[in-house]
């Protein structure tokens, strides 16, 4: 019989900020689990009062999603800092920011600065999906179900499961292959 397999990313928007603010610490921290996680590791050791992995994500996105750089848990990540930070100098001079394919989003027709900063992630999101879609319907036409946001399912036959999982998970890790420079696993 026919079984579903279910990929999805784990942290897609802060990947996406990995990627977008080429911060090696950000983009290294998937290499070791998920920033989230990495982060609270390396911040507990020698603690006093130790953080867990839910409230190192949301100190950690409070912060990116306010635009706020001035906020001491970017230190942890510096290069994400210089990027918040140009973000919001590109928001004030040019009223506007792109998606990591340069698609354009502007402060126009009441988008704020913190809707323009998102749709720019949510759109790199969206790329990263669309590439990975290309290139799984490329060897698998007939197995892709449906995606979401930053998740796809595949069926196949179960003797399938192992090479789908294998060759998925291949395209999945790096989504720019051979688009970007910078597509650290």
């Amino acid at each position: 019989g026919d079984v579903f397999l279910h990929f999805d990313w784990i942290a897609a928007d802060i990947r996406a900020f990995s990627l977008m603010s080429k911060d090696e610490k950000l983009n290294e921290s998937f290499m070791h689990s998920d920033p989230y996680s990495f982060m609270a590791d390396c911040l507990n050791v020698g603690a006093a009062e130790p953080i867990d992995r839910h409230d190192a994500k949301i100190a950690l996105l409070s912060s990116i999603n306010a635009l706020d750089d001035a906020n001491p848990v970017l230190t942890f990540y510096p290069g994400l800092r210089a990027w918040i930070s140009q973000c919001k100098t590109d928001l004030e001079v040019k009223k506007s920011l792109s998606s990591l394919l340069g698609r354009r989003f502007e402060i126009i027709d009441g988008r704020t600065d913190k809707s323009v900063f998102n749709a720019s992630v949510q759109g790199s999101v969206a790329h990263a999906m669309q590439s990975c879609i290309k290139r799984v319907w490329d060897i698998f036409p007939d197995n892709i179900l449906c995606e979401n946001h930053d998740s796809l399912v595949l069926t196949c036959c179960r003797n399938e499961v192992r090479d789908k999982i294998a060759e998925t998970v291949r395209i999945m890790v790096q989504p720019f292959s051979g688009i970007l420079k910078n597509n650290p696993q």
